[in-house]
């Protein structure tokens, strides 16, 4: 930008420090109490909104998903946080929940 302030994008940057978090949590038990209080509240940081839960896996044992809860507007944000790279072993992640047959392996 050459004139103004730039933008603050608190979404950003908290999406940047929840997969920061992330690759030193992930290799936690998942019924953990105290990494699942973590988990809201490093999801809550990014939309109150948004809601996440850990689901069976299709290409690991478990997927992270953080959902828009049917908000539109919530949508590109999920796929925003689902988009950045990221290479660990573990849950993998998904935006969004899947439709049943998808997790049966039916198309």
């Amino acid at each position: 930008m050459i004139f103004g302030k730039a933008k603050v994008d608190p979404a950003g940057a908290a999406i940047t420090r929840f997969w920061s978090w992330w690759a030193k949590a992930r290799d936690r038990d998942l019924t953990d109490a105290g990494l699942i209080e973590q988990m809201h509240q490093r999801v809550s940081a990014i939309d109150p909104a948004l809601g996440w839960e850990f689901a069976s896996g299709m290409s690991a044992r478990h997927a992270l998903v953080v959902s828009a809860g049917g908000d539109p507007a919530l949508r590109s944000l999920t796929e925003r946080w689902r988009r950045v790279p990221w290479s660990a072993p573990g849950p993998t992640a998904r935006s969004g929940r899947p439709r049943p047959w998808i997790l049966d392996g039916r198309r």
